[in-house]
């Protein structure tokens, strides 16, 4: 009896021992998968903070380069300005007149200015000219007197001729209209159109 009583104990004391040691693996367990996710976490959490330092470094760099390429530009631009104003400033140099070509323009332009007055003068003395013959030919006179009188009669034949047309037109009951004297053969005969 004894020794069945002994190893009741023991088998329950083994249980127990076994119970206690599956209890202790399962916390052991608990304890490094517990560790290995802080672990992870940490990991995670340097891997996070290495790529956003990584961007902010990319970041960093990609300002440096703009602001880089933006100063290379402002220096080229600056460069092109002073050269285009140095050329302008030459160009001006170029363009103004010595005080000799200066003279030599004047000069140009006074002779000018005398030969547009000689060639006026020379137009009125030849229309005073031949004024003078037209009035003193009396042979002249009288063709160019007669050339107008025939001109004023074909001119009140004219008129009298659209009188009459309008009058035509308003006795049949219709509008007048406008009628043109150079529509006349005896008008374009004399070359008055």
């Amino acid at each position: 009896m004894f020794g069945s009583s002994v190893g009741r104990g023991e088998k329950f004391v083994s249980n127990r021992r076994m119970q206690e040691d599956r209890i202790n693996n399962i916390q052991t367990k608990l304890k490094q998968e517990f560790q290995s996710k802080e672990l992870a976490k940490f990991e995670n959490k340097g891997k996070d903070v290495a790529q956003t330092n990584y961007i902010k470094q990319r970041l960093s760099q990609m300002r440096q380069r703009h602001l880089h390429n933006i100063e290379a530009k402002r220096l080229n631009l600056k460069a092109l300005l002073d050269r285009e104003s140095e050329q302008y400033k030459n160009e001006i140099r170029n363009l103004q007149d010595t005080p000799e070509q200066v003279r030599e323009k004047m000069i140009a332009r006074v002779t000018e200015l005398r030969a547009q007055k000689e060639a006026e003068r020379q137009q009125e003395v030849a229309e005073k000219l031949d004024r003078r013959f037209r009035e003193g030919a009396d042979e002249l006179r009288k063709v160019e007197s007669e050339i107008n009188e025939l001109k004023n009669m074909h001119l009140r034949n004219i008129q009298m001729q659209e009188k009459h047309h309008l009058l035509e037109q308003q006795y049949h009951g219709k509008s007048p209209l406008f009628i043109q004297s150079t529509n006349f053969p005896i008008f374009r005969g004399y070359g008055l159109c």
